[in-house]
């Protein structure tokens, strides 16, 4: 699934993770996170929208990705 909602009925945020993005779009991890860590400089609020994870793989080694927050919604 590319993109998860959670919180609260009033209090729902969209997110979704580079590694869904990789996968949705048939591209190398690495790429997506060379192009978002691009985007850094052109978003103002770059840190609300992305924030860095770690999660295991099938192997059990801990892979870094990122988090993005693509949308909240309130009220």
């Amino acid at each position: 699934m590319l993109v998860q909602i959670t919180g609260k009925k009033n209090e729902e945020i969209l997110t979704t993770t580079s590694r869904e993005v990789a996968e949705h779009f048939q591209k190398r991890h690495d790429n997506v996170l060379r192009d978002i860590e691009s985007l850094k400089k052109d978003v103002l609020n770059f840190e609300e929208m992305f924030f860095e994870t770690q999660q295991p793989d099938t192997y059990g080694r801990i892979k870094e990705f990122l988090e993005m927050k693509c949308i909240e919604k309130t009220g």
